[in-house]
């Protein structure tokens, strides 16, 4: 054995495998020599230290692993190598090892043995060498046989498979050694690539007649398949985070012509919906029937009142169930005590909680039940307030004040609606007054909409400026400071100057003046005419 005779190889494999391991360096600029010693002095031990038995190559400093046996290519620059066995393989040295008894016994009693019984892996060794190679066949045969150890024994399985097949060898695949079967057989895959791996070699193994390991491979790739599925299911049942990102992401986007995988389908029609941008998946809910619990990967998770809107189309044409009550509750309990920002949204949202479909006989959620049902009645005085906009004698703005105070920030909005397209003056002078701040609130509101809903429409956007402006310089004190509001804090600078920039002399000196005389935390600079302008 090049300097180290079996006796002291045996003597050094030991030191490295026993209770308090001393290391083992082989020096070998060749992968293969090193893996090829490794596995066949591994065959001389007893099974407890080959179990115990670790290596790693090849490295470029062996005191960065804990590895006992390591290999070292001497194109590295090598540092000297203190309190280990060094076997150099290249120049056939080795260190000066006194070999003991046990191993001297050990490779006698191998060598005076001519029968292949107690060396069942040299013999494996033998029969695949003329086809993988020295170092394949001998790692193999140790791993195969248990004489090496190896977390995955499939792993070396396969690749003396695909060594097999791809040296046109067919027959050790036709009538595979039993250790090949077995190792293949343990095998659980547990990912997707696993799985994959699994099947391509199977449909190869088929192709070429090995109909024994083609029908193992099926085996472990349906068994794979089945848990990698439960295990799935099960995590996006319980709303696992990472499970239903991994769906939106595309991750299992081939179980989808999978039909063991019926389980996850639903969730993966749902990811088509998830896929859209934000703003197009309320649109594409009710052409489709999702199963309820998928609402995570069709709408996110969602944060209110941003996505009140999207939760509503969900809630509306697929359900509700109690996560998602829960959601919805917690982004909806600071409106009875008319805490949160006003949002006109609020209205939908809670409409729709009311006219959910659910599964069983009971709504999934008691408290919001009951907030959904108290709203129910102003949800259609709103409505109510709405349809008669235009009555000159209106008596349905007044019933909404004594909604604001439990509900304010969902009927504010509505309310600043109402206000801005009301002809009875009377009335909506006394309800401008007694909503106080909320009037205010709710025109700002109203006007904010108004503008969004413009879009890019230069005349309707300028219509909804000019309205601001004639209600922040109008008489009533609360829808002013709310029309100011927009003006100030809710348009860009530039947007407003270039709007400005479009109208007659009369209404741009109208503007200037209602800017100058707003208090000086509101200021906004015109083309820098007032002062410093704030933001883009």
């Amino acid at each position: 054995m090049g300097g180290a005779g079996p006796p002291q190889y045996l003597t050094m494999l030991e030191a490295a495998s026993s209770e308090v391991p001393r290391r083992l360096v082989l020096i070998h600029r060749d992968l293969d020599v090193v893996m090829r010693w490794i596995a066949a002095g591994s065959l001389l031990l007893d099974e407890d230290s080959a179990a115990r038995l670790t290596f790693r190559a090849l490295v470029d400093d062996p005191s960065r692993t804990d590895a006992a046996v390591v290999g070292v290519s001497p194109e590295f620059e090598l540092e000297p190598i203190v309190g280990a066995h060094v076997i150099d393989l290249e120049r056939r040295t080795a260190s000066d090892v006194q070999p003991s008894a046990s191993s001297r016994a050990r490779v006698a009693a191998l060598l005076e043995d001519t029968s292949s019984t107690d060396r069942p892996a040299f013999d494996l060794a033998t029969r695949w060498e003329p086809y993988v190679g020295a170092g394949l066949a001998a790692r193999a045969a140790s791993a195969l046989h248990g004489a090496i150890p190896t977390a995955d024994a499939w792993t070396l399985a396969l690749e003396l498979v695909e060594a097999l097949e791809g040296a046109a060898e067919t027959d050790p695949l036709v009538d595979p050694d039993p250790t090949i079967t077995s190792a293949l057989a343990a095998w659980s895959p547990s990912t997707a690539d696993e799985i994959r791996t699994a099947r391509e070699t199977r449909d190869r193994m088929a192709r070429a007649g090995a109909t024994e390991l083609a029908a193992v491979l099926d085996r472990v790739s349906r068994d794979g398949l089945e848990r990698l599925v439960a295990a799935l299911a099960a995590d996006l049942a319980a709303h696992d985070r990472a499970a239903e990102l991994s769906v939106v992401n595309g991750t299992w986007d081939w179980l989808a012509d999978e039909p063991e995988a019926a389980a996850i389908h639903p969730w993966l029609e749902a990811a088509v919906v998830g896929h859209l941008p934000r703003e197009q998946r309320a649109e594409a809910l009710p052409g489709v029937q999702l199963r309820i619990a998928t609402w995570p990967i069709a709408i996110g998770r969602p944060i209110l009142p941003r996505d009140n809107l999207l939760v509503a189309a969900w809630l509306r044409h697929q359900g509700i169930d109690a996560r998602l009550a829960a959601v919805v509750r917690n982004g909806l309990t600071g409106l009875r005590s008319g805490q949160g920002s006003s949002d006109p949204s609020y209205d939908e949202l809670l409409d729709a909680v009311l006219h959910a479909p659910y599964r069983g006989a009971d709504f999934p959620d008691e408290e919001l039940a009951e907030l959904t049902i108290g709203y129910a009645p102003v949800h259609e005085r709103i409505e109510a307030a709405r349809s008669h906009a235009k009555d000159r004698a209106n008596a349905t703005l007044k019933p909404l004040l004594g909604d604001l105070a439990e509900w304010g920030p969902a009927v504010a909005p509505h309310l600043g609606e109402c206000l801005l397209d009301a002809v009875d003056a009377r009335a909506v002078e006394y309800v401008a007054t007694e909503a106080g701040d909320w009037a205010g609130d709710g025109v700002r509101s109203a006007l904010r909409s108004r503008f969004a809903a413009a879009g890019k429409s230069g005349t309707a956007r300028s219509d909804v400026v000019l309205r601001a402006l004639k209600i922040a310089d109008g008489p009533h004190a609360a829808m002013a400071g709310g029309a100011l509001a927009f003006l100030t804090e809710d348009l860009k600078s530039t947007t407003l100057a270039r709007i400005r920039g479009e109208w007659e002399r009369p209404a741009r000196d109208r503007l200037d003046a209602l800017l100058r005389s707003a208090r000086p935390d509101r200021r906004r600079g015109l083309g820098g005419r007032f002062g410093k302008a704030k933001g883009a």
